[in-house]
């Protein structure tokens, strides 16, 4: 486990400290990004990753980028651990830094697919994170497959789930509890 008081950190510049080829990073520097695709995050899912980081520390570190306009790091993947370590007082957090990660479609495609490869992240979520993929960043549903690894026909279930389903009924479901 990555541990922020153990021999291996050394002090570098700034609001960070090297350690085994990530950084601790007071967590004041961080913020949510506000596209990740994921936007529900269960409270009894946050309880549970903080009573683990507790018991046996940071098992990986966050995936940050620099803010625009050097204002700290939005967090690419790790926005759990984040709360949860908010939820337990932590100061720092251990976090990988992609300084040369500029291309936001990359970064939105990076999160998707982390996310996918978790539980509980909701189907309208990843619907609509492919539909902004093929709307906003102009991507072709094959290279979108291509890219996440889903095949076409989940892609096109997506799709339909964003245009095709009710508004209110969207609404209905996205409130569920997971598993429901």
């Amino acid at each position: 486990p990555f541990d922020a008081d153990s021999d291996a950190v050394a002090p570098t510049s700034g609001a960070r400290a090297r350690l085994r080829g990530a950084f601790v990073i007071d967590v004041r520097e961080l913020k949510a990004d506000p596209d990740q695709p994921r936007q529900k995050f269960p409270a009894e899912a946050i309880d549970a990753m903080a009573a683990s980081i507790e018991a046996r520390g940071f098992q990986q570190p966050l995936k940050v980028r620099p803010a625009a306009g050097g204002g700290g790091y939005y967090i690419i993947d790790g926005e759990m651990r984040y709360r949860s370590a908010l939820q337990l007082g932590k100061q720092e957090v251990p976090c990988w830094v992609f300084e040369d990660e500029t291309d936001p479609r990359d970064i939105f495609l990076d999160q998707i697919v982390a996310n996918e490869q978790r539980v509980n992240f909701q189907p309208y979520e990843v619907a609509q994170a492919v539909v902004r993929l093929r709307d906003y960043f102009e991507m072709p549903l094959d290279r979108i497959s291509k890219e996440t690894g889903f095949s076409a026909p989940k892609i096109s279930k997506l799709i339909a789930l964003v245009e095709r389903v009710d508004p209110e009924v969207q609404a209905m479901v996205r409130d569920l509890p997971p598993g429901e």
